[in-house]
């Protein structure tokens, strides 16, 4: 455990209601900066701390680090941290493995949804990674084009507004 100090006055220059999320957001970042660890989370202490006087956050703040197997720990100094080794840390774990398992099984539905679609791979290209315009235009030159599944595959992608209008225009 290492004890630091971390000013976070930079909070100040944001909107009154906004300073204590920035100064959360800065204490992060300096953690990370001079841990070089990516997951930094914070103790509820230290975050009611922080949100104490609502948009007034102190200027400096003692903090203490603790590393855990995944993460880095920031809680305040010699008081948060000592309650929190106590208790397990198990339960975070798994809801992880839960959040990657549904994950991945989204991204193998949307890899059979791409089979499904049956559209030609040049609209697919243009869909994926083509302008509106571009979109459009594919979809002019096509003779019979099935604009309910031209209209799925646009949400399942770049989900954008206006070739979504442009799609459902031509479904009437």
């Amino acid at each position: 455990m290492e004890n630091v100090r971390i000013n976070i006055s930079k909070a100040k220059a944001s909107p009154r209601k906004k300073r204590a999320g920035k100064a959360v957001r800065i204490l992060k970042k300096e953690v990370e900066r001079r841990t070089g660890v990516s997951d930094v989370r914070i103790t509820n202490g230290l975050n009611e701390k922080i949100w104490e006087k609502g948009g007034k956050p102190p200027k400096i703040l003692d903090v203490q680090f603790l590393e855990e197997e995944d993460y880095l720990l920031v809680g305040l100094a010699e008081a948060d941290l000592e309650k929190r080794t106590e208790e397990p840390v198990e339960e975070k774990v798994e809801d992880k493995t839960e959040e990657t398992e549904e994950i991945e099984e989204t991204e193998e539905i949307e890899e059979k949804e791409e089979d499904t679609y049956d559209l030609s791979e040049e609209v697919i290209e243009v869909f994926k990674e083509g302008t509106i315009a571009q979109g459009k235009e594919k979809v002019k030159e096509m003779n019979k084009a099935d604009f309910e599944k031209l209209l799925n595959f646009e949400k399942s992608h770049q989900n954008r507004k206006g070739m979504k209008k442009f799609l459902r225009s031509n479904m009437r």
